[in-house]
């Protein structure tokens, strides 16, 4: 991907994207994380795993010119299940 930073959360490094909603996504061995942008008075982002995700999705979404059409259409609009990383998991690698 080229683009990845050294941000990782669950062991997983995470690629920034230009998007006005999602912050960075990161994927591994079927594990995908998504940070999203905070919003309103939310004074955090917002952080969530999907398993069984496929590569190409997570690939679809780095790729994208417009990576929150793909979050919508691949997996919100079809209803992945999540679960919320509320734990402070992110920590730089190294």
């Amino acid at each position: 991907m080229g683009r990845c930073t050294m941000q990782v959360i669950k062991g997983i490094v995470m690629c920034p994207v230009k998007s006005s909603n999602l912050r960075s996504v990161g994927w591994k061995d079927g594990t995908l994380i998504i940070k999203f942008i905070r919003k309103g008075s939310d004074p955090r982002d917002r952080v969530y795993q999907y398993d069984n995700a496929p590569q190409e999705v997570f690939e679809g979404i780095v790729r994208a010119e417009h990576p929150g059409q793909v979050f919508h259409r691949y997996i919100y609009d079809q209803g992945w299940e999540y679960t919320e990383i509320t734990d402070d998991l992110t920590r730089p690698e190294g």
